[in-house]
Parts: C-alpha cells; sequence; structure tokens
C-alpha cells in the first residue's frame, strides 16, 4: 500500500506485475503473496524512501559495493531462453556485516 500511494506507475507497471506472475507460473494468489514480501524485504532492506522505484548501485552504501566488489554473486551468460544465469559462490563473500550482502543481493 505504502510503494502504490508513492509511485502508483511503478507498483501497477504491466512489466513489473508479470514478472511476478511468470515467476510464479501465473498463479494470481502466489504472485500476489511474492509481491508483498517482496515489497517487505525492499522497505527493509532500504526503507520507505526506496520503496517505489528500482534500485540501483547508487542506492548502496560504501560496505554494500564492497560486498558487491567480492564476486559472490556473478552472471554466467543467458540459458536457451535467455535468461540470465547467476552463480553464487560462497566461498567468495565478504561482507561487513549481513545487511551488507543482503542489499547486495537484492541489487
Amino acid at each position: 500500500e505504502i510503494a502504490e500511494r508513492m509511485n502508483p506507475a511503478y507498483v501497477n507497471s504491466r512489466a513489473f506485475r508479470i514478472m511476478f506472475l511468470r515467476g510464479n507460473r501465473y498463479d494470481a494468489k502466489a504472485s500476489a503473496n511474492q509481491m508483498l514480501s517482496f515489497f517487505e524485504l525492499k522497505q527493509q532492506l532500504f526503507g520507505n524512501e526506496k520503496l517505489a522505484k528500482d534500485i540501483t548501485i547508487d542506492d548502496l552504501d560504501e560496505d554494500d559495493r564492497e560486498a558487491l566488489k567480492a564476486g559472490f554473486v556473478q552472471l554466467a551468460g543467458s540459458d536457451t531462453s535467455n535468461r540470465q544465469v547467476i552463480i553464487q559462490l560462497p566461498g567468495v563473500r565478504k561482507f561487513k556485516h549481513l545487511q551488507n550482502e543482503l542489499r547486495a543481493r537484492f541489487y
């Protein structure tokens, strides 16, 4: 509700909503629940001021960026359906606080 009041175009965007539907095989209830969880996590990690916008590198603080630079998450190209393949390397993790890694992962 907060995000929708702040920026209805962001929350009600067809592309944004279809992302959740596709991820849940077009199960509307599961998609709605995932969207709510998404906004709850985003609010916890970034606060209300960034709730209704895409997170960019500028939204990360220096410690978040250091966690990202450690390389624990890497893009490995695309699969045959042109979806991004992401590899997580837990042995490469480096962060000051767990919040830094979580914010970097969310980005």
